[in-house]
């Protein structure tokens, strides 16, 4: 069990019980067969396990319960178990599990771990934190004359990927153009030369036959 397949399965659910049946099962008597399919690696009977483990206020066995998953690195059962910590009073234990499960997922993270420290009012952490990983992303994006060249295809910092057009919109994209009726130009054409010149009888164009 890796976190890029938890990750898969989470998002389409391949070999795991939907969390509707999972339910289901719960509140059929099936909480044994919930039980074996959560040691066995499926996260939404894991996570199912869990929050009747700590309705029963048995915390240590909760957390043992999300404990494989969270060996993996995996951002959400990180965040599961930081919650729990955090709901428990437990906040530096909440905030030492951000802090070592950040890279998998670093911008959902920083948002979940910036909430857990504000809220703690622990915002000079938060301005550390966040300068440290500034000088982290400098060093990762050298800058000309700073470390070379950036790698092709590599989007820069702060900006989302994809090039944009030399119009300045993105690829794809094209400006839509008003279309005039056929003959708009060459009746507008004519209408400025008839009226730069003085009108004249019809007769004078024909030719008068000797």
């Amino acid at each position: 069990m890796h976190a890029a397949e938890l990750d898969r399965r989470a998002l389409s659910y391949d070999g795991w019980i939907p969390p509707h049946l999972v339910s289901w099962l719960v509140e059929h008597g099936h909480l044994h067969e919930v039980e074996a399919q959560a040691r066995g690696g499926d996260w939404f009977c894991a996570q199912e396990r869990v929050r009747i483990l700590v309705e029963q206020d048995r915390r240590d066995e909760a957390l043992e319960a999300l404990a494989p998953y969270l060996a993996t690195g995996w951002w959400k059962a990180a965040r599961s178990v930081a919650e729990l910590l955090d709901t428990w009073a437990r906040v530096d234990e909440a905030i030492a599990v951000f802090r070592s499960n950040m890279a998998a997922d670093w911008r959902l993270a920083l948002k979940h771990f910036a909430l857990l420290l504000a809220r703690h009012g622990r915002g000079d952490e938060l301005r550390e934190y966040a300068a440290t990983e500034a000088l982290g992303a400098a060093a990762r994006w050298p800058g000309p004359g700073r470390g070379g060249r950036r790698t092709a295809g590599c989007p820069r910092p702060g900006r989302a990927p994809g090039r944009r057009s030399a119009f300045g919109g993105r690829p794809g994209l094209r400006t839509r153009r008003r279309h005039r009726p056929v003959g708009h130009r060459a009746r507008a054409a004519g209408a400025g030369r008839r009226g730069d010149r003085p009108a004249t009888d019809a007769t004078d164009h024909v030719r008068q036959r000797p």
